[in-house]
């Protein structure tokens, strides 16, 4: 069962994550660093979001999320560059692959600043004023927020198994995943709760792989490519296909949303 000072254990473990990463970025915009972030940023905000009202409207709350959510937006499409030049790298000894890498890069450079802008103004995050949290108003936002998150699931999952084309709805899907995830991480327990997380991080990892394969299929689609790198779109079209196979497979007969449900109702 959340209690406040559970919940708070953990809250303050992800804003201590987050202003290490916000540190480390600072540092270094390299791939590792852009990656950890945008998982700091989420975690974090996940718990920020089941704060009850009069704490989580605050006009102070309010500027931090917004100013974290506007850098993870910032970052959205560095991290598709690097997870493109991960794909790539290894596939051919094309000379033209050279100069798709250093396409990549510049593109990758020139939105670095901004986003390392955005990272500076971020500051440390307000302070919580714990003595208006309430165990009571905490598992009920827990409750209202994860069953919310459920229904996108449910109506997500059944879309996405009958069509593998439909990128908006495997992307929500994906997304809506990770969030629970986070969200379960700040009240959940116990061996259930382990393997609906389980199950929540197969869908991520999978949805996640199928997406970077759509994000490079894409890249490559706009460019005039040759035969070894268009032996390269074909592979990596097919591996898509064989993910989505594996995924589908695994989850037509799924009982995780129902478990979800389960979970959250205690």
């Amino acid at each position: 069962m959340i209690t406040r000072s559970s919940f708070s254990a953990r809250y303050k473990k992800a804003e201590d994550e987050l202003e290490a990463r916000l540190e480390d970025y600072l540092r270094s915009q390299g791939e590792d660093e852009v990656h950890r972030l945008r998982i700091a940023i989420r975690r974090f905000d996940r718990g920020a979001g089941l704060l009850p009202a009069s704490v989580r409207k605050r006009k102070q709350q309010r500027r931090y999320r917004s100013r974290i959510r506007k850098l993870l937006r910032a970052n959205n499409r560095i991290r598709d560059l690097d997870t493109i030049r991960s794909h790539l790298s290894p596939m051919t000894e094309d000379p033209r692959l050279a100069w798709l890498q250093g396409m990549l890069r510049s593109e990758r450079s020139g939105l670095e600043g901004p986003a390392r802008q955005a990272a500076s103004s971020i500051g440390r995050a307000p302070a919580v004023d714990w003595e208006k949290v309430t165990g009571r108003k905490l598992r009920r936002r827990f409750r209202k927020a994860n069953q919310r998150m459920i229904d996108e699931i449910e109506r997500d999952l059944g879309t996405v198994l009958k069509d593998p084309d439909d990128l908006q709805t495997l992307h929500s899907l994906r997304v809506t995943s990770k969030e629970l995830r986070y969200t379960m991480e700040f009240a959940a327990k116990g061996e259930v709760a382990g393997d609906i997380a389980r199950g929540l991080r197969g869908w991520q990892d999978t949805l996640g792989m199928i997406r970077d394969i759509d994000n490079t299929t894409a890249y490559l689609g706009g460019l005039e490519l040759s035969r070894d790198l268009a032996e390269v779109l074909q592979e990596k079209r097919e591996q898509r296909r064989r993910l989505y196979l594996r995924f589908v497979d695994a989850n037509k007969r799924s009982r995780l949303p129902a478990r979800m449900r389960s979970a959250v109702a205690r």
